[in-house]
């Protein structure tokens, strides 16, 4: 799966950030978000994390979570909602190791190569998902967010700043 196949896949789930449903918004449950967390080996459970919810504000608290943490000796993982330039500036990693004066302002982004290799990973499940009913299909961002937690396992972050939708 190339990035650009990978985007298009990503597209052919319900996006609410674009399309509003409140009635069918108001359905949605963690069950299905568990569901497929649990049928990738709940990738979530590999790393700490902060996760910061509410109204208004989170992405500008999660920025300052993360600009923070950065400066310690911490791995660290940040994923946002909805993204401002660029899809893959959702899902970031610090690695502690390159100084900030050797990381370009892009360089903690996911990379197009992991994005589609992980969404990849995660198709046959979701189509799974899709076909079988209970539940139904895993939304845009649940996709998103699940596969921010495969690769915040794959890296080995010690804390991830995570922006939960409620």
């Amino acid at each position: 799966m190339t990035y650009d196949d990978a985007i298009a896949y990503l597209h052919s789930f319900t996006n609410y950030e674009q399309v509003r449903d409140a009635k069918a918004m108001a359905g949605i449950t963690l069950e299905r978000m568990a569901r497929l967390c649990h049928q990738l080996g709940d990738p979530q459970r590999g790393f700490r994390s902060v996760l910061v919810a509410g109204t208004n504000g989170k992405g500008s608290i999660c920025a300052m979570l993360y600009a923070m943490l950065r400066e310690s000796s911490l791995r660290v993982g940040l994923y946002t909602s909805p993204h401002l330039e660029h899809l893959r500036e959702r899902i970031r990693v610090w690695n502690p190791a390159a100084g900030a004066s050797e990381q370009p302002q892009e360089a903690d982004w996911i990379s197009a190569d992991a994005f589609a290799r992980i969404l990849g990973r995660l198709q046959p499940i979701l189509e799974g998902m899709r076909q079988d009913g209970a539940g139904g299909a895993p939304t845009y961002f649940e996709v998103l967010t699940a596969l921010a937690f495969v690769y915040f396992d794959e890296q080995q972050v010690d804390i991830a700043v995570l922006e939960v939708g409620l």
